[in-house]
């Protein structure tokens, strides 16, 4: 059973960060889709699905005493996390997504969230893991085009 809430949270938190990093599936979803399944990539949801759904408000010393992650893995996505605990949109309209979407912060954020899916990729050992940071990016291309994604 806690093996199989492991590997839910890690998806969860894998797809989270690889969704702030996936900068073409944003502009996708908040200006051209017009998809109801495209709230996943409204600001606020990106937001509360890695703070609030994955309990990381308090950072991730349960997560790794609990053996959900390993040191290394919190090492490698501490800049994302702090950059966007950090993180406000200009003007406070967390719908506003033209705005969003050209804030150098945001921007530098997304790099930063890259940065991190690029560091755990080459630290994974779990194909599953390794497959969600690729899925989902692959996926929402998939369902751009109107392609079924398995």
């Amino acid at each position: 059973m806690k093996e199989e809430l492991i590997k839910t949270w890690r998806k969860n938190w894998l797809s989270s960060i690889a969704m702030v990093a996936d900068r073409a599936s944003q502009q996708y979803h908040w200006f051209v889709c017009d998809d109801p399944q495209g709230i996943a990539w409204q600001f606020p949801e990106l937001l509360s699905s890695y703070f609030d759904d994955l309990n990381l408000t308090k950072g991730y010393e349960q997560w790794i005493s609990q053996d959900y992650l390993t040191q290394e893995e919190v090492d490698v996505v501490a800049a994302f996390h702090q950059q966007f605990d950090k993180y406000s949109p200009p003007g406070g309209d967390e719908y506003d997504h033209k705005v969003i979407s050209e804030d150098p912060s945001w921007l530098k954020l997304c790099a930063t969230a890259r940065t991190a899916c690029q560091a755990l990729q080459g630290i994974l050992t779990d194909p599953e893991d390794i497959r969600v940071l690729h899925g989902v990016i692959e996926q929402d291309k998939c369902s751009r085009r109107g392609i079924s994604h398995r």
